[in-house]
């Protein structure tokens, strides 16, 4: 069975990309507010409950005056045309690069996230490459090469991917177009949220 699609206009991208800034905005409150991650799991990343707030690890990629948040862009482009799949052009990935840099322009521009500016660092993930390996790649990329606060996801289904995540207390912002379960939230609590969508037993 083919998997669904994961095509999108160029609007709900915008959409989108504006709902996990506004996602972010809250947790950069709590997490600098306090100055730490949790290491207790508490609540669900659709509740939010708990989240970001109360132990004794500082949060990376957060200074007084920025925040640097990671963003995975898939490309599907190449796998796209070795299967013969026909989609409406949104631009591919560069368009929702384009896209994601001028809202994080737009965000900067009116203060930030908190008051600090984000420094947005923007990987295309090869949907062609798609393995453990590669998945894993990224996740070292991010939280160990980069030191983000966050990773807004799209995609990322491979096993390994979100543990990768969890494992190095990185703040996971969902935006697949799947619905995941409430398990799947208190699984990576209080690390992997969904601005997106709610839990799957919330429809």
């Amino acid at each position: 069975m083919s998997p669904a699609p994961t095509f999108v206009t160029s609007r709900s991208n915008w959409t989108r990309a504006i709902g996990s800034l506004a996602a972010l905005a809250l947790l950069a409150t709590l997490s600098t507010g306090c100055g730490s991650k949790s290491d207790a799991p508490s609540g669900s990343g659709i509740s939010g409950s708990g989240a970001a707030a109360g132990s004794d690890d500082a949060s990376p990629g957060v200074t007084a005056d920025s925040i640097k948040i990671g963003y995975i862009v898939p490309d599907l482009g190449t796998l796209q045309e070795s299967l013969g799949f026909k989609t409406a052009n949104y631009g591919g990935a560069d368009g929702v690069i384009k896209q994601i840099q001028a809202s994080v322009n737009a965000v900067n521009a009116n203060g930030g996230l908190n008051g600090r500016k984000i420094v947005p660092i923007i990987k295309k993930y090869g949907g062609g490459n798609d393995n453990p390996e590669y998945a894993e790649s990224f996740c070292n990329a991010f939280t160990q090469d980069d030191q983000v606060f966050a990773v807004v996801l799209e995609g990322q289904f491979q096993n390994n991917a979100r543990p990768c995540y969890f494992s190095r207390k990185t703040i996971m912002l969902d935006e697949s177009l799947f619905a995941q379960d409430q398990k799947e939230f208190e699984k990576f609590s209080p690390y992997l949220w969904s601005p997106s969508w709610p839990e799957y037993g919330g429809y």
